[in-house]
């Protein structure tokens, strides 16, 4: 049985750079928990989506609402 791949968004907040967003698409969790981890400078949250049409939203709203979305 294949395990279903979710969707994406790292929420990076760097001290010089401040607050935004990168599209990581479908990944496994273990790989996500890696991206979160992964930072020697700031932090990242990843954002999970159960399907793409909520992904592709959430990039729409962030988008709309003025944030720098990479």
């Amino acid at each position: 049985m294949r395990r279903q791949k979710l969707f994406y968004i790292k929420e990076r907040d760097n001290p010089q750079l401040g607050t935004y967003f990168m599209k990581c698409g479908p990944m496994s969790k273990t790989a996500a928990k890696e991206y979160e981890r992964g930072s020697l400078y700031g932090s990242n949250v990843m954002h999970s989506f159960s399907t793409e049409e909520e992904y592709l939203k959430a990039i729409s709203k962030l988008e709309d609402a003025g944030e720098k979305v990479q």
